[in-house]
């Protein structure tokens, strides 16, 4: 069954390349990719895992894909008019913006090790990560959680300058800056205890570039981008033992790491194939476990403890000796919610939250006038969210955390990035 998974996979992937005409900055190639990585990696383990996939998650998988593809597919191009000038940061604000990104991770950090009492930053990292996932929430950035959000829509920012930039052969110095500026952005995203960030920038940055760039005749961008993600895997171990995993060996070998790889991107479909072969359970009210971000926002907001306690309801699975993680893709919740109806349901609501947003993006005129708009730099964030469907809900995270306060931050760095121009061009949507 599991086989016949991955055929039709390859074959919605296909039917979207024909729909798209090759554009591979479509969402629907996002969600495909990683389902499909997800599915090949389960496929090399499956005789490890005792894998062997039920007709229930075959059904949940091929339905949400095709769903989500269905929605994006018809997105289309409008021919724009050619903008009277091209707007550029200046080097100066992206200086300080380097300036602000040093000095608001070094405060991050000097709290968590503070907060903890810990000396070795990487332990204070993962004992701060650990809290807020499995604890109590009892450690806080304070008032460095606002620059903290701001710097990281900054570095999203940067994702879609840098294509932009090489485009048009601006200067190199300005370019070499928006570099620097987003290679100091991922490596401060280590300190929030994982490599998630890390990879939503790589996945952001892919996307601007087949979105201002296109690639159907062309090779090299292709093989650059599957280097790129070799590098990611292979440095997956390592980035692991920076923020303090205990999951990696000081030595880790090829089989440590392959496997720690695995976990991450593979197990989801095996975790997925086990939750759905049990009894289904009810969930009050609907949608506890999709929207659960969106909830636990209103709840810590309102003073609601119920609803700010609900959780995604998974657990740390395992198949004899190995371990699995606990992810379930974001099907899982979805299911456990209301069955197939729920993934229908959910998976519509995703995938026409996500054709606003990348319509948007596609028809504005920021490849033309230099000024992102809002909905830029969120469907900048958006696509990774996409991408990480075979991981769990992590897009109803990005837009719970939409709703709530991140959309101002996003105007006042537009805002100081770009100043009156902003208003001047109407780029605030």
């Amino acid at each position: 069954m599991i086989y016949l998974l991955l055929v039709y996979l390859l074959i919605l992937f296909f039917f979207s390349c024909k729909k798209t005409e090759i554009n591979l900055s479509n969402p629907s190639f996002y969600l495909l990719f990683g389902m499909i990585i997800a599915v090949l990696v389960a496929i090399i383990y499956q005789k490890e895992w005792n894998l062997n996939l039920h007709v229930t998650t075959f059904f949940a998988i091929a339905l949400g894909c095709t769903i989500f593809c269905s929605v994006l597919v018809g997105v289309k191009k409008k021919k724009l008019n050619k903008s009277s000038s091209f707007i550029f940061i200046s080097d100066s604000k992206i200086v300080f913006m380097i300036f602000f990104q040093l000095v608001t991770f070094y405060m991050v950090a000097k709290i968590k090790m503070a907060q903890t009492g810990n000396l070795i930053l990487a332990e204070a990292v993962n004992e701060t990560m650990m809290d807020s996932k499995f604890g109590n929430g009892h450690y806080s950035l304070g008032f460095w959680g606002i620059p903290s959000s701001i710097v990281s829509e900054y570095g999203y920012l940067c994702c879609a300058l840098i294509p932009l930039y090489f485009k048009y052969r601006v200067k190199r110095r300005k370019i070499l800056l928006l570099v620097l500026s987003l290679l100091i952005n991922m490596i401060g995203s280590l300190l929030a205890g994982g490599r998630t960030e890390l990879l939503c920038n790589i996945v952001a940055l892919a996307f601007f570039y087949f979105l201002f760039n296109d690639v159907k005749h062309k090779l090299k961008p292709l093989i650059i981008m599957g280097i790129t993600a070799l590098l990611f895997i292979s440095s997956f171990a390592l980035l692991g033992n920076l923020i303090g995993r205990s999951e990696n060996s000081d030595d880790p070998t090829l089989q440590v790491v392959t496997y720690g790889f695995a976990v991450y991107c593979g197990a989801e479909i095996k975790n997925l194939d086990d939750e759905l072969e049990k009894p289904a359970k009810e969930t009050e009210p609907f949608g506890k476990l999709t929207l659960r971000y969106i909830y636990n926002w209103y709840g810590s907001h309102f003073k609601n403890k119920a609803l700010a306690s609900y959780s995604d309801g998974t657990y740390f699975n395992s198949a004899g000796s190995y371990t699995l993680g606990n992810v379930f893709t974001v099907f899982h919740s979805e299911y456990i919610d209301a069955g197939l109806f729920g993934i229908i349901v959910f998976t519509f609501l995703m995938s026409f939250v996500s054709r606003m947003f990348y319509a948007l993006t596609l028809n504005s005129d920021f490849s033309l006038s230099g000024i992102p708009n809002f909905a830029t730099i969120a469907c900048s964030s958006m696509i990774p969210q996409v991408f990480l469907s075979f991981f769990g809900t992590n897009f109803w995270g990005w837009f719970g955390y939409w709703l709530s306060y991140k959309s101002v931050f996003i105007i006042v760095l537009l805002l100081f990035l770009y100043g009156m121009k902003i208003i001047k061009y109407h780029k605030i949507i």
